[in-house]
């Protein structure tokens, strides 16, 4: 039996009002899910853009009239309480319609209890109000054992 999940923006892309996930299963696409609902205190419930409510041919999720480009800068992280000098890296993640999503890393950056990247990356999107943000940080040991140290998932 396979307990994953899916991509729970893919549904609500094409309008779906309830999206189930198995909350028993952590990772990425749990992580958008209550990233998204970031949007109204995470109450369970965003209303659907207006021009989600309208019928005809208008309903797909790259017709979205408030296409924008999103400029994230990655400036530095502390306290990771490191016990030895390990490499850290960010991944910064949009996920959303299929024509946004994208992924961007940020260079290794070794430290025992702060890094500094400040690195810049650009995110054109077609349709913003069904996008979220994902930044992971990984560490990476002088051994080369990868491991997950944090996350946080932002509504674009």
């Amino acid at each position: 039996i396979d307990s994953s999940n899916y991509d729970p923006i893919t549904l609500w892309g094409i309008g779906a009002q309830l999206v189930a996930l198995n909350w028993q299963t952590p990772g990425p696409q749990m992580w958008v899910y209550r990233g998204f609902f970031q949007n109204n205190g995470g109450c369970g419930f965003v209303r659907k853009p207006e021009w989600m409510l309208k019928s005809g041919d208008d309903l797909k999720p790259y017709n979205s009239p408030h296409a924008y480009v999103l400029q994230v800068r990655i400036l530095s992280g502390r306290n990771f309480h490191h016990h030895t000098i390990k490499m850290n890296q960010v991944t910064v993640d949009v996920y959303g319609v299929a024509k946004d999503c994208s992924q961007k890393k940020t260079e290794l950056s070794k430290a025992y209890d702060c890094c500094t990247w400040d690195e810049e990356f650009i995110f054109p999107l077609k349709c913003p109000e069904l996008a979220v943000l994902l930044l992971t940080l990984r560490t990476v040991s002088l051994y080369g054992k990868e491991e997950f140290s944090g996350q946080v998932a932002l509504p674009v």
